[in-house]
């Protein structure tokens, strides 16, 4: 077996590099959210490059400093944004479902639906935590239902770096055909609190496990320049 101090620098950084990623996406998945995603785009961008052209250390630092700048700024609206909105500040709205959409892991993710009053009008809604269960089960095509919203201005990311301001209709309540409360403001205002505890959660893990990475490659070459010498 291959002890570790006899592999060459290059293959320490690739399977430091491995390591990072792995803890990154496993931990990734215990916050439920869509955090690969977000994501995927710089780490596929880096893993390519390291195919054709294995970078110095330095490379690999800015890879760990960049991944953490990448991932907080396309979180930004979810981390300062505060989901308890007041009830009295709800517009309402309601109409026959027509559109569906799910983006995440395995469809888990936000879930988007469109509610058409006639022929001419309608708006888009979404239901913002992860596998937010509740929210799909009532916004079935074809239903009429009522929901209660606010309107938010939000900062969005296209692969987690171009950034696009945009305005979100974002649910807190839904109304079935006899206008009963399925999901109640309560229920909602639950679910924010604990996407965004899960957001903040992951925020101080990739702020340290990008810090201590660094750390990582540079001590790699640091041992590696003092065995050459």
């Amino acid at each position: 077996m291959i002890k570790w101090r006899e592999l060459s620098i290059v293959q320490k950084f690739i399977i430091l590099f491995i390591l990072q990623n792995t803890s990154l996406i496993l931990f990734s998945f215990f916050t439920e959210d869509d955090h690969v995603g977000v994501l995927s785009p710089i780490i596929i961008a880096f893993s390519s490059y390291l195919i054709r052209k294995v970078p110095t250390y330095k490379y690999f630092f800015i890879y760990s400093i960049c991944i953490s700048l990448c991932w907080l700024f396309a979180q930004n609206t979810s981390l300062i944004r505060n989901f308890h909105i007041d009830y009295n500040e709800l517009k309402e709205y309601s109409g026959k479902v027509t559109y569906l959409h799910c983006a995440g892991r395995g469809c888990r993710g936000f879930h988007f639906f469109s509610l058409r009053k006639d022929e001419n009008i309608s708006k888009g809604f979404i239901c913002l935590p992860f596998g937010f269960d509740g929210c799909r089960k009532e916004t079935k095509e074809g239903n009429n239902i009522s929901v209660k919203y606010v309107e938010l201005y939000v900062i969005s990311t296209v692969g987690g770096i171009i950034p696009i301001w945009g305005r979100e209709n974002v649910i807190y309540e839904i109304n079935d055909d006899d206008d009963k409360i399925t999901y109640s403001y309560d229920y909602f205002i639950k679910k924010y609190s604990q996407q965004q505890k899960n957001v903040r959660i992951f925020a101080t893990y990739i702020v340290i496990h990008s810090f201590v990475f660094c750390i990582f490659y540079h001590l790699i070459q640091k041992n590696s320049v003092q065995h050459t010498q």
